[in-house]
């Protein structure tokens, strides 16, 4: 008998540490899928073509318009790099939040949304986003908005601050 048992538990074992291997790859892989798509999301952000950098860096270039164009392509890659750095900083509160949220989605929901960033019709999005008019009227609708939020809680006794 002893020999009959010993097959079936040496069988056994390795259907165990196969199925374990199984899963760490799977966990291995999702959270090298997450780290990718932290990266291309620091990448979005801190590009030099993309919307939000423009956006923040166009009065800082109409405030400077003496600046020779060397001078300025110079300070840009320097803000840029400065916000790659800074942007989702590994261990930073929002990094370790943005991970953490993350961990939730299935790996094909993470490689679908980092597919989707890196989109050309995303990139389009983005940039109409950014549009100055579309900015600036989407912060006087935020801010019409809050006014009658204020006024309705007001009216039913709510403090808001």
């Amino acid at each position: 008998m002893r020999t009959h048992i010993r097959p079936n538990i040496v069988c056994l074992t390795f259907v165990l540490l196969s199925a374990f291997a199984t899963c760490n790859a799977q966990q291995v892989d999702k959270s090298v899928v997450i780290e990718s798509l932290i990266a291309s999301t620091r990448e979005i952000i801190a590009s030099p073509d993309s919307p939000s950098m423009r956006m923040a860096l166009e009065p800082v270039k109409n405030a400077n318009m003496a600046v020779p164009e060397p001078k300025w392509l110079e300070f840009q890659a320097n803000v840029v790099a400065i916000m790659r750095e800074e942007i989702l900083k590994t261990g930073s509160p929002a990094y370790v939040k943005l991970k953490t949220r993350l961990q939730l989605l299935s790996v094909e929901e993470v490689v679908e949304l980092s597919a989707m960033l890196r989109s050309p019709a995303y990139k389009k999005y983005q940039t109409a986003l950014a549009d100055r008019e579309i900015s600036e009227g989407t912060l006087g609708s935020l801010m019409a908005a809050w006014s009658r939020i204020a006024e309705s809680a007001k009216q039913s006794g709510i403090r808001i601050n």
